[in-house]
C-alpha cells in the first residue's frame, strides 16, 4: 500500500515527469502512465491541475506452456 501512496505523491507533484501511454490506442498524448510494484501500471490525465487516474492495470504476464 505504501508504494501505491508514493505514487499517488509524485503524481500530485510532478505528473509530467511520466511518459506518454501510446500502448492502449488511446488519444495521441493525452494520457500518460506510471508502472509500480513492477506489475501495475496507472493510466492517467492531467485537466489544468488535476491528474484523473482513468485505469491501474495488472501487467502480470502467464507463463506459457
Amino acid at each position: 500500500m505504501s508504494i501505491y501512496l508514493s505514487v499517488l505523491g509524485l503524481l500530485k507533484d510532478t505528473p509530467f515527469q511520466f511518459q506518454l501511454e501510446e500502448d492502449l490506442g488511446l488519444p495521441s498524448g493525452k494520457y500518460r502512465r506510471v508502472v509500480f510494484a513492477k506489475r501495475y501500471k496507472a493510466v492517467f490525465s492531467v485537466f489544468e491541475n488535476r491528474v484523473f487516474i482513468d485505469a491501474i492495470i495488472a501487467c502480470r504476464q502467464s507463463k506459457g506452456t
